[in-house]
């Protein structure tokens, strides 16, 4: 029978509750007279009774309970619920009968930078702002997490999902956080508190305007507005988050240059006298209570660490997020991240898709950033496969900060993409950032590549590199047992659909039983916080236009071009692995399947590279172009034909290519050789010229006769010309189809990159020469092979990458 057929009344609950709470009240006591005694000669706090306070809190005890019914059996939820519900009163009493007095320190953190020593000292001297904190928290949470157990109607559902998301706008910044990376996972959470928390991207109730005019006077050291805005100063925001709000507002010309990272953009209502712009005013107070926040997650994780027996270093984690987070706090710090990632955009084929705002300087400050004003969409506001084309420009963006820049946009909700109509995407809210170490950066480059191409084996040992396996357990992340359990996680990750299409149960099992079998083997490093969330949020951007969008796979594209045109050796040894997959011999055998899937990585890294707006003309049109036609023989040449600063010999790129193209050339002579052999006019001439057969040997010798590795170089070249056929067609059909004009433009074009990779030219067909020639040489030498067996098919179905 369920618990509430035996309890036909409410009421009756609010017995169960009074027994539970006589084992609190013992609690409470024992804190109660903690801080009397600790704090007596400081604060002042009413003395009680037990008879008073017991008498305190039962009332409180009942009231509530004859208010909020519990649809739930007895056992650990409904005890959890009872300490909680016991826990809220003893904080509450705590609360209203600790008062403080004031202290010299103003600021949890003096230094303006994270310092948790300095905001321990600082709220250990006022245990009534933790209490009230506390309770401003769990309050809410407790009544909030009753009612989401009852819920029942759609309209209940709504009203709820209401209700939570004003209670994290009441809670403040670091909840909002959470609530903003959370309203776009759509494989986590329903539709509707997925709709409900999107107002938290930048609909968060905004503060008084009068206030933020304050502020701006203050920091700006203006005597009046007049004297930097043009117009009255706007009454309402145009957006308002976390940590501040905006304003669309027009700025004298005169102060409008822009810092750092790039020129000012004019709009259609710039004049001679006025400029656009967004100005972004810091709330009140949100240092102290980012602080008190992150006290108290500094103060909790180590018992929690314990109580779960984590390998992870939770504090660290809290640490590393608390740095990050009060970075944030300083608007000239959020400046300079965006100069930072334009400096180094620039440097990439991204640099025409992707770019923050120019900040104004002379409008700007710790707390208030003016920056230009961008006209655009929102990324979430577009339809059709646009939405798609722009999470794959944003993505590509992400992966170029992470793996090559010193600047990581941590923050990347829907509310801070707005697509220009230029058709490229901005990035907007600079404040939150992170970054890796160049090793780190490198490893990542390997543990992706495995990913992507599905060498889920050697994903163990990927992690150990990165730092998610504590030191003395390397042997057990790598062994058979772990490499299988990996395996079954990571192929259901892989296979996207987000959270929705895995079986967490299934996943959850596996790991508790690696862990049951090894050791708690993996740990989460600190500094890999703020990347989860980032690439988390990415995914549910794409999973909420594409119920099965993969994270994973969509890093091809740019893993592709960074294996291609990278030199550093640990990429070069990315790109073999790659290309070659698993060889089980010193002979490599290039794998067609992940040629391919490399070849269309690339294809789609210059789709995102260009702009991916459609305009009247379609994309297909567009692509017919001259420019593009010259762009990709450029881009080509540029990876072929260019000498390699690093060092005198070929890239990594050049020397697969130049490699195989050797062994093409040799196949194909020798196929030709054995194919003319057969035919009865040299048939004939062999018996004219050769009628002992003394030459027969040579002829059907090694020099001569295609051997297995032959026939899969040219299998697998016909698999990749059978590809390229139909784009090289198509680039054919359309440079037919341009003016004489724009055909002189781009056969000029193509003639002078040639011309300015002459030097490289020569030097890759030297290589390519010696490289034939040492082919030959060493099959000459080799051992003759005992048989001769056919050619194996050109991808084994073996290969996780062909399933």
């Amino acid at each position: 029978m369920s618990w509430p057929q035996q309890h036909s009344s409410w009421c009756d609950m609010k017995y169960i509750f009074l027994i539970f709470y006589c084992f609190q009240v013992v609690d409470s006591l024992v804190v109660s007279s903690t801080l009397q005694k600790h704090y007596a000669d400081r604060r002042r706090i009413p003395v009680m009774d037990a008879t008073t306070i017991s008498t305190e809190l039962t009332n409180k005890v009942e009231s509530l309970v004859q208010n909020i019914p519990l649809p739930i059996e007895l056992g650990i939820g409904t005890t959890i619920g009872l300490m909680g519900i016991a826990g809220i009163f003893v904080l509450n009493f705590l609360k209203e009968n600790v008062e403080e007095e004031e202290f010299e320190d103003i600021s949890p953190y003096p230094r303006g930078i994270y310092d948790r020593d300095s905001a321990s000292a600082y709220f250990r001297k006022r245990p009534g702002r933790v209490l009230s904190r506390l309770m401003e928290i769990t309050q809410p949470g407790l009544t909030l997490g009753f009612r989401v157990l009852r819920r029942g109607s759609a309209r209940d559902e709504e009203k709820l999902a209401k209700d939570i998301v004003d209670a994290i706008a009441e809670l403040g910044p670091t909840f909002i956080k959470v609530g903003q990376a959370l309203s776009i996972r759509s494989d986590l959470l329903e539709p509707v508190y997925c709709r409900a928390l999107s107002t938290l991207q930048d609909s968060v109730p905004p503060y008084d305007t009068n206030e933020a005019k304050q502020l701006i006077l203050e920091e700006l050291k203006l005597d009046s507005l007049d004297s930097v805005f043009v117009g009255d100063f706007p009454k309402e925001t145009i957006a308002s988050a976390s940590l501040g709000q905006v304003y669309k507002c027009r700025v004298k010309r005169s102060v409008a240059r822009p810092w750092g990272n790039g020129d000012l953009k004019i709009s259609n209502k710039d004049t001679e006298e006025a400029t656009e712009v967004a100005v972004k005013v810091q709330r009140p107070n949100v240092e102290e209570t980012i602080a008190l926040d992150l006290f108290i997650l500094r103060t909790i994780t180590p018992t929690i660490k314990k109580l779960f027996r984590l390998n992870t270093d939770l504090p660290g984690l809290v640490d590393t997020w608390g740095e990050r987070f009060v970075d944030e706090l300083d608007y000239r710090k959020e400046a300079n991240n965006a100069a930072l990632f334009m400096q180094s955009i620039l440097r990439t084929p991204l640099a025409h898709s992707v770019f923050a705002p120019s900040v104004i300087p002379a409008c700007s400050s710790g707390r208030v950033l003016t920056t230009e004003w961008i006209e655009g969409t929102r990324l979430d506001r577009l339809s059709g496969p646009q939405v798609l084309k722009f999470c794959s420009v944003a993505l590509n963006a992400y992966l170029t900060m992470l793996l090559e820049s010193t600047t990581l946009h941590a923050d990347p909700h829907p509310g801070n993409f707005v697509v220009s109509p230029d058709g490229r995407l901005a990035i907007l809210d600079w404040g939150l950032v992170t970054s890796l170490e160049p090793g780190l950066q490198l490893a990542y480059i390997d543990h992706i590549a495995h990913l992507v191409s599905k060498d889920y084996a050697k994903v163990p040992q990927d992690l150990v590199k990165l730092g998610f396996v504590p030191p003395g357990m390397e042997k057990e992340a790598t062994n058979s047992d772990a490499v299988k359990v990996l395996t079954q996680v990571y192929t259901q990750f892989g296979a996207g659909g987000g959270a929705k299409k895995i079986d967490v149960n299934a996943v959850v099992d596996s790991l508790r039983g690696l862990a049951d079998r090894q050791g708690n083997i993996f740990v989460l490093p600190a500094y890999f916080a703020y990347i989860a969330r980032t690439f988390s949020v990415l995914e549910g951007i794409g999973l909420s236009h594409d119920p099965d969008y993969a994270i994973v796979q969509e890093c091809l594209p740019y893993i592709s071009q960074r294996l291609i045109t990278d030199s550093d050796p640990r990429v070069a040894s990315a790109l073999e692995t790659f290309i070659y997959g698993k060889t089980k011999s010193d002979t490599k055998t290039v794998d067609a399947k992940r040629v391919e899937y490399l070849l269309d990585g690339i294809s789609s890294f210059n789709a995102a590279a260009s702009s991916p707006l459609d305009t009247d003309e379609s994309l297909e049109e567009k692509s017919l172009q001259v420019d593009e036609i010259v762009a990709t023989f450029k881009q080509a040449a540029a990876v072929l034909l260019a000498e390699n600063a690093n060092s005198q010999g070929p890239s990594p790129t050049q020397a697969i290519v130049e490699r195989e193209f050797a062994k093409l050339v040799g196949a194909t002579i020798r196929q030709t050789a054995s194919t003319v052999r057969e035919q009865p006019a040299a048939l004939a001439v062999a018996r004219l010229l050769d009628p002992f057969g003394l030459l027969e040997p040579l002829a059907r010798g090694k020099l001569f006769e295609p051997s297995e590795e032959d026939l899969n170089s040219l299998a697998v070249f016909q698999r990749i010309q059978s590809k390229a056929n139909p784009q090289f067609s198509s680039v054919l059909d359309a440079f037919t189809k341009l003016s004489p004009q724009q055909q002189t433009q781009a056969l000029r074009e193509i003639a002078d990159t040639l011309w300015q990779y002459r030097s490289g030219t020569a030097m890759a067909a030297r290589r390519t020469v010696t490289e034939l020639a040492a082919q030959t040489a060493d099959r000459l030498l080799s051992p003759s092979p005992s048989s001769f067996a056919p050619p194996p098919k050109v991808s084994s179905a073996a290969d996780p990458m062909n399933k």
